[in-house]
């Protein structure tokens, strides 16, 4: 199994995403763990809290993207309840399984991957081609508004789809101990096709996820292969 591990030190404050407007991926933590959120990374604001299913857009023509971001802050947008990670904390995520394409009906394999970037050609991660998990970029948290945006790119550039892809969060404060890991995340990414086949897949992804600790973050892609949308 190749893991690939790369330290960024996040400083306190990120400028916003090239794409302005997208959603982030808001990270929060609620009685340990770790909580997914839709983020504003212009306003610092968190809505759906516990959302889990993603919508992003690479483009076809230059194979490149940077949504969704990696959100947090420690500042009074932070909904009541929730908290943020303490100064000093690392913050990372792996990806669990091949990605999968979808079909117009449900997500199906494919030999398509995810290329993660920070510097094009050396500091990039692959999605894995079988059911295994790669660990993703590592960061630090340094207290205040923490937004980061990796590039993504697909392998094969020249192959439009609609890809899923799965990730967890996991991170450890300043003195090793760790948070507990998020439910399994779902990123829809739209490469070349229309935003009409995109809307069907984040909605059919939204169809399956199930509540969260209901399902193990692995179990979802056996299900994403065998059931078609409600």
């Amino acid at each position: 199994m190749n893991h690939a591990i790369v330290s960024l030190l996040a400083v306190a404050s990120v400028p916003a995403a090239a794409l302005a407007g997208g959603s982030d991926i808001g990270l929060l933590v609620q009685d340990g763990r770790i909580v997914t959120a839709v983020a504003d990374d212009e306003n610092g604001a968190f809505e759906e809290l516990g959302e889990r299913v993603f919508g992003a857009d690479i483009d076809f023509v230059t194979n490149l993207g940077d949504e969704p971001g990696f959100f947090t802050t420690d500042g009074p947008t932070v909904p009541a309840g929730f908290s943020s990670f303490t100064p000093g904390s690392t913050i990372t995520y792996r990806t669990n399984g091949a990605l999968q394409a979808w079909n117009g009906a449900e997500f199906v394999a494919t030999t398509n991957r995810l290329r993660q970037i920070v510097v094009p050609n050396v500091l990039e991660i692959l999605t894995p081609s079988d059911g295994s998990t790669v660990d993703g970029f590592e960061y630090t948290y340094a207290g205040g508004e923490f937004d980061e945006h990796p590039d993504y790119a697909m392998e094969n550039g020249a192959e439009a789809g609609i890809y899923l892809w799965n990730i967890t969060f996991s991170a450890t404060d300043g003195a090793g101990n760790a948070y507990g890991d998020s439910e399994s995340v779902f990123v829809v990414f739209n490469f070349g096709l229309s935003e009409a086949e995109h809307e069907a897949a984040i909605a059919y992804a939204e169809s399956i996820v199930p509540a969260p600790g209901v399902l193990a973050p692995l179990a979802f892609a056996g299900a994403l292969a065998t059931r078609r949308r409600r």
